[in-house]
């Protein structure tokens, strides 16, 4: 019973005996019975008190006793609040232990599709990429030739929304869908065209995307980051496939522990099949085991080279080159018409309809040559060539890469041809013998080859260098001169690598910006015996015995901040690498 009740009463019984008062004293026995009425009123609530207060001390005894049992079995047990703070720093430790500097490099120099190209992908129904998307299983294999546009089919496709509706009717509403882009990178680190590398990226994206499933996989690592959050045990090749088979395997067997809790679709995107170095019997058939599983799915891409073809010639394909012809008229159309619209006069419309013909027949499906053909055309506009000049060159030009590239070295002005040189021999050693981590191919390393004509083994070298760390002011100052410098000597081969993060953990200096070919095919020309023979014929011996590589770091060393220590050990390697050790 409340207190509200116990006034309540009284007031009730208060009231009867202020009625009785005023209706006349003389009746005492209403007097007397109005009195007892309130006596017996306070009695009861005088009782109804005691018993109240007495509950309520045994309920507050009772909350006490339950408090404390309470507390004693929190005690007891770990922190679930700090069991879940450890957690996510375990995730994040395991994360960042996958997570490699090049990581996401590959895809950032990959060009975004030029506007409505690769549309018919969705379109075409007999080509079927559709169905497989929503209704498919193993494989789509993407094949093309060298420099037909396969990577940035793949990027498009990895990144394109109707990708994504598409597969989440594959996976179903009330299951999760985890889609992953990999790039192997033939002209990249080490582990850019590695399993490791190729395993570690899947394994970033997959636990991103779903970090509760950390623990089930690598159990043995878990527990090890628990014992120590700083220190995580290294990844071996072996552990890496372990995980990623258990990451398969949980797709279909991850126990339900809510009515929320689903399966998981893990659909694959994995470009450049064939710039993969290692044994690809060993890619190949792990693949062909994850696709197994029918909650996995991979499209992949390469050339049309045997090895590929005789495992997917069977499966879901499409042939690039056979499907891109619209694409190329209408990014060559497109691009002719922007040029031709600063021109002076303006070109006639039909002779660039029939240059845009032209080139979209020569180009046989290698959207690589339109653009170095079409980037040709541009700088003809801009020089006042007219459109039938234009015409005129088109149908000179050979459709062979290998040809054109030649074309293109032996247009370059002869006062730059010895810079042109020094500077495709120095990337093509460093893709040759894969010193992609060493720095030689920083533009810092070109714009030297820009300030001295006949190379730097002389002795004025260092005195001619400033005597000082070059700020950041500096650097931009040298970046704009060499991207000036090598689209005179080397047109379109070569090109320093655009604005962006080029880490995932934080920006690299400005010094780390590199210089990359323009595509693999660039490296594989000169690697041609007649470029070779030509590029030993045109540098300074200094360039082909490995000295440049010694020198170039040694001058870095002079003007380049180290505070990491990279300059130092970069001019170390080099003086082994020339020394034979």
């Amino acid at each position: 019973m409340s207190r509200k009740h116990f006034s309540q009463q009284l007031a009730v019984s208060s009231v009867k005996f202020d009625a009785v008062m005023q209706n006349g004293i003389a009746n005492v026995n209403a007097v007397l019975e109005a009195r007892c009425e309130i006596e017996r009123a306070l009695s009861r609530i005088q009782e109804d008190a005691r018993a109240y207060d007495t509950a309520q001390m045994q309920a507050i005894a009772s909350l006490g006793s339950q408090m404390k049992s309470t507390q004693d079995y929190i005690q007891s047990r770990p922190n679930k609040s700090a069991k879940a703070g450890r957690g996510k720093k375990i995730h994040e430790l395991v994360l960042e232990h996958l997570l490699f500097e090049e990581m996401p490099s590959r895809s950032e120099l990959i060009c975004e599709a030029h506007n409505r190209t690769y549309d018919w992908i969705y379109r075409d129904n007999s080509i079927g990429f559709e169905r497989w998307l929503e209704k498919g299983k193993g494989f789509f294999w993407i094949s093309g030739k060298a420099g037909s546009g396969k990577s940035t089919l793949m990027k498009y496709l990895g990144s394109h929304t109707k990708t994504k509706v598409l597969l989440e009717k594959w996976a179903g509403e009330t299951n999760r869908l985890v889609i992953v882009s990999c790039y192997f990178w033939y002209l990249g680190t080490g582990l850019q065209k590695s399993m490791e590398g190729l395993l570690r990226s899947i394994l970033y994206q997959v636990f991103t995307a779903w970090p509760e499933i950390i623990k089930a996989v690598i159990p043995d690592m878990w527990a090890a980051c628990q014992n120590s959050a700083e220190r995580m045990p290294d990844w071996t090749k072996a552990g890496l496939m372990a995980a990623l088979v258990k990451v398969a395997a949980s797709c279909t067997s991850v126990p339900k522990q809510t009515p929320q809790d689903s399966n998981v679709y893990l659909c694959l995107f994995i470009d450049g099949l064939d710039e993969y170095l290692g044994d690809f019997a060993e890619l190949l058939d792990f693949l062909e085991g994850l696709s197994q599983n029918p909650q996995i799915k991979l499209c992949v891409s390469s050339r049309p080279w045997n090895a590929f073809h005789r495992v997917y010639s069977r499966m879901p394909s499409l042939r690039l080159e056979e499907l891109s012809k619209s694409d190329i008229l209408r990014y060559t159309a497109e691009k002719l018409r922007e040029a031709a619209a600063r021109a002076k006069p303006v070109p006639n419309a039909k002779l660039l309809e029939e240059i845009t013909r032209e080139i979209s027949d020569k180009a046989e499906g290698v959207f690589l040559w339109v653009y170095l053909v079409v980037n040709s055309l541009q700088r003809g506009f801009l020089e006042g060539d007219t459109a039938a000049i234009l015409l005129r060159r088109v149908k000179q030009y050979p459709s062979d890469l290998n040809d054109f590239f030649s074309a293109m070295f032996f247009r370059v002005d002869g006062i730059y041809r010895e810079h042109t040189a020094q500077c495709l021999k120095l990337a093509h050693d460093n893709a040759t013998y894969n010193h992609s981590d060493l720095e030689l191919m920083s533009f810092v390393n070109f714009w030297l080859i820009s300030q001295y004509e006949n190379g730097f083994d002389r002795p004025d070298l260092f005195t001619n260098l400033a005597d000082k760390v070059c700020t950041q002011t500096d650097f931009e100052t040298m970046l704009a001169e060499t991207r000036s410098f090598l689209n005179a000597s080397c047109k379109d081969l070569l090109y320093v690598e655009p604005v962006k993060s080029m880490s995932i953990s934080e920006p690299q200096p400005i010094w780390f910006r590199k210089v990359y070919f323009l595509h693999r095919t660039v490296s594989e020309y000169l690697k041609t015996e007649d470029m070779q023979k030509i590029m030993h014929q045109s540098v300074p011996s200094h360039f082909v015995d490995g000295r440049a590589s010694r020198l170039l770091a040694t001058a870095r060393l002079k003007f380049v901040p180290d505070t990491s220590g990279v300059e130092l050990f970069n001019f170390l390697r080099f003086s082994r690498l020339n020394n034979g050790t």
